[in-house]
């Protein structure tokens, strides 16, 4: 994403899903449901959205995080065009 936020006011103006304490943390909080991935936004526009449990998963909440920034006029359109998976978490029970 190619912009700048004013956290504060995005985190007014998206307030039901919206986690800001800047002494915690520089970026905002979202989460839509309780058990979906969060995704944590930050002043420069770049994003990170983590926990979910499939790529097909990311994506979807991807898609679902540009639709409420363009539906509150946060930015014009989604734009999508570096999104990348970077990183896949792995665990499994070993029995040991």
């Amino acid at each position: 994403m190619n912009a700048e936020f004013d956290l504060e006011k995005v985190a007014a103006d998206i307030d039901s899903i919206a986690e800001y304490d800047p002494d915690k943390c520089p970026g905002i909080y979202l989460r839509f449901e309780e058990d979906a991935p969060l995704i944590t936004v930050y002043r420069t526009g770049k994003y990170i959205a983590t926990g979910a449990d499939s790529e097909e998963e990311a994506y979807a909440i991807r898609e679902r995080f540009f639709k409420l920034l363009a539906g509150n006029g946060m930015i014009p359109t989604p734009d999508d065009e570096w999104f990348r998976i970077q990183n896949i978490v792995c665990t499994a029970e070993l029995g040991e």
